[in-house]
């Protein structure tokens, strides 16, 4: 992404690197668990863009981005998610809305690679019932999700063809 080293770590930040967190851990198979391998690293991209719908610009992506791999290449990455998790909720509380908007990022990432791994569920499960939305709320948040995710097939998909094209 960008070098910018005039961006300071604050709440902010700090939200940026739980989010990436919670969406990377989402995506992690347990063993044996079948996932579509190849779409990881698309779907990662995808996590990170979303930040732009929490105001972060790109420079504050790139500095939440390098401070998550930072933590996780530290000592200090054995953080337990449920921690992280908290922290998510305590950053949204008083929102429906951005538990709502929260909510949808996490379908539209579960959604991407068309699997729907035991992390995904997990992590849905837990915020459904800490953000305490009702069943149909959540059937419509997975519609967005959904759309969200399906959009972004089409962009890549789009792309990649007039990428072909041009060469």
């Amino acid at each position: 992404m960008c070098e910018n080293p005039q961006v300071e770590v604050n709440g902010k930040i700090l939200f940026g690197v739980d989010f990436l967190n919670i969406m990377r851990w989402m995506e992690l198979p347990d063993e044996n668990e079948e996932f579509d391998q190849e779409k990881q690293e698309v779907v990662d991209t995808v996590a990170m863009f979303l930040l732009a719908q929490w105001d972060f610009n790109i420079e504050e992506i790139d500095k939440a981005d390098k401070l998550f791999w930072e933590k996780v290449n530290s000592e200090s990455s054995n953080e337990i998610i449920i921690k992280v998790v908290e922290r998510i909720v305590g950053f949204l509380e008083g929102s429906k809305n951005d538990q709502e908007k929260f909510f949808v990022n996490l379908a539209t990432v579960a959604l991407m690679d068309s699997t729907y791994i035991n992390h995904e569920r997990i992590m849905m499960e837990e915020f459904q019932k800490r953000f305490d939305f009702r069943p149909s709320e959540v059937d419509a948040i997975y519609e967005k999700g959904w759309s969200w995710s399906r959009g972004f097939d089409i962009l890549g998909d789009t792309y990649v063809k007039l990428a072909q094209k041009n060469q």
